[in-house]
């Protein structure tokens, strides 16, 4: 399966994407790509006539989301990530978020510690990539 995301080049350079958040980037694939995620999608859908697993696997298969920052001041209060209904095929993190998760794996946080912030930023990226 292709990768369902694509890290904006724009930001890379500043090290918001450090190893920590790209393994929660990457716990977020392997989720998206499994079956159960697709059957939950599906029976969250409102709609009557309800696609199948493979019409659903196929568009997620062929979709490609762009990992940004969040630039506009009035969405910093976002508490990690927005999603906007104008740039459907983006998510937007909040800065500071990547920002203390890359200062706390430089400064040697603990294995557990970063963990817990790889698995925040997995849940929150599937969150986001389900709308």
């Amino acid at each position: 399966m292709a990768p369902p995301f694509e890290l904006d080049d724009d930001f890379v350079g500043f090290g918001l994407f450090c190893t920590t958040v790209q393994a929660g980037f990457a716990l977020a694939k392997s989720i998206i790509e499994t079956v159960r995620y697709t059957e939950i999608i599906i029976d969250n859908l409102s709609d009557e006539n309800k696609p199948s697993i493979e019409e659903v696997r196929g568009i997620i298969e062929r979709l490609v989301v762009k990992l940004s920052v969040i630039e506009i001041a009035a969405h910093l209060d976002a508490f990690a990530l927005i999603y906007r209904t104008s740039n459907p095929d983006q998510i937007f993190f909040n800065p500071l978020l990547l920002m203390q998760v890359a200062l706390a794996e430089k400064r040697g946080a603990t294995l557990q510690y970063l963990r817990g912030c790889s698995l925040f930023i997995a849940i929150k990226t599937v969150h986001e990539y389900s709308h």
